[in-house]
């Protein structure tokens, strides 16, 4: 099933939080509610990763994401946002440095 009204929230949302503009909290009390397999995806497999869930927070500062990963989660949402039946394919995603303080990225 495909919910193109979540799809879009959530990209909107991803969007918001990737360029620092709301909280890690506020992303997760907007996560749209839905049966759709990408949403879930989208969540579990590149944004549940980069926050702390301990402290509230934005993307910048100790918990900024490096561009490489960003631009990755770019075209994720971007792909997401589309009307092509995706619900299975995983994100291109590599943001394991991105759950790191930005001190320790060398």
């Amino acid at each position: 099933m495909i919910d193109r009204a979540s799809r879009d929230a959530l990209a909107e949302l991803a969007r918001h939080f990737l360029a620092g503009r709301i909280t890690n909290r506020e992303l997760e009390n907007s996560l749209p509610s839905s049966r759709d397999r990408a949403i879930r995806q989208i969540w579990w497999n590149a944004l549940w990763g980069l926050y702390d869930d301990f402290h509230e927070h934005r993307l910048v500062g100790r918990y900024y994401t490096p561009r490489d990963s960003r631009a990755d989660l770019a075209r994720c949402i971007l792909f997401r946002k589309r009307v092509v039946v995706a619900a299975l394919t995983k994100c291109p995603v590599g943001l394991i440095r991105a759950n790191t303080p930005r001190s320790e990225h060398g």
